[in-house]
């Protein structure tokens, strides 16, 4: 794919460019829960989704035993955004290079987690 700036592109550069990846299902065990993940813009960004069914503990950080694969990962340690609790309370949530996810919970009590976002690729 190739777009230069100030020269008409095709529709098939377009089209390559606008490309979203089929959704990648996973399941984890720490914490229990699944989610997705997928491609957007040909590659180059990846949309992340995890929704545990299974409670973090409070103020505690949780790596998922899910790595995201190779082409899936940020060049550094990049935020995702999360929440934790029925009620939408305090967590924050990372990928790093390694492909690892970590999620904590900030809330007073132990509470399920949602992470959802859109970071660039290496």
């Amino acid at each position: 794919m190739a777009i230069v700036a100030g020269q008409p592109a095709s529709a098939a550069d377009v089209n390559a460019l606008l490309q979203m990846g089929s959704k990648v299902t996973f399941t984890t065990t720490t914490p229990a829960g699944s989610g997705w993940h997928r491609t957007l813009q040909g590659g180059e960004f990846t949309e992340f989704f995890f929704l545990s069914t299974g409670n973090v503990s409070a103020t505690t950080t949780v790596t998922l035993d899910y790595t995201m694969p190779v082409d899936n990962r940020p060049t550094n340690k990049t935020t995702i955004t999360a929440a934790s609790s029925t009620t939408t309370k305090l967590a924050a949530a990372v990928v790093d290079s390694a492909g690892a996810v970590a999620v904590y919970n900030g809330h007073s009590s132990a509470a399920v987690v949602y992470i959802h976002g859109i970071y660039p690729n290496a």
